[in-house]
């Protein structure tokens, strides 16, 4: 298991707290007084239930949330130990962290009512949107896949970066 999330834990407590977001995740409807203050007064806060997509909290709040992370890890069924399983384990202790519950300030997927047609409407809603690897396939099963599907990458894994882009660009055309 790669240790670099539980480092970004740590660097987040050294660093004076704020937010983090994952790789695969945009901001939406972020205010900017949203990344200068720290809502829930500053507790660690995890915006999409158990997925660590979008999270805030305090320089002290990281900091107790990096050791309760660690306190978790030999709780974790399984051998495959993740940041998601971590937070899952912490919601199931009620472990003073705040879950926000998914889909309300996260977004999942493409957003789309149709091909190409963006569901506004849901896009208004929320802070951010994740557009993870693991949603290609079913996009492109459902048919909310926004690029051709080639040959050599009938699941969309291949070109996960352009397709993000290309929904974003599609939700700013649309909906702003």
């Amino acid at each position: 298991q790669d240790p670099l999330p539980f480092y970004q834990w740590m660097a987040m407590a050294v660093s004076g707290g704020g937010w983090i977001s994952a790789y695969d995740t945009f901001p939406t409807n972020f205010a900017l007084a949203d990344g200068t203050s720290l809502p829930n007064d500053g507790v660690f806060t995890s915006f999409q239930g158990s997925v660590p997509s979008l999270m805030s909290g305090s320089s002290d709040e990281w900091d107790r949330a990096s050791k309760l992370l660690i306190d978790a890890i030999p709780r974790i069924e399984g051998t495959i130990i993740t940041v998601r399983h971590v937070l899952e384990v912490l919601n199931q202790e009620n472990a003073n962290v705040i879950f926000m519950d998914q889909g309300s300030n996260v977004q999942d997927g493409f957003v789309y009512d149709s091909p190409r047609k963006v569901n506004c409407d849901k896009m208004s809603s929320g802070k951010a949107i994740r557009i993870a690897l693991s949603h290609m396939h079913g996009a492109v099963d459902e048919g909310f896949y926004p690029l051709d599907v080639e040959k050599d990458d009938p699941h969309g894994y291949n070109h996960h970066a352009e397709a993000a882009k290309l929904f974003l660009d599609d939700w700013r055309n649309q909906c702003r």
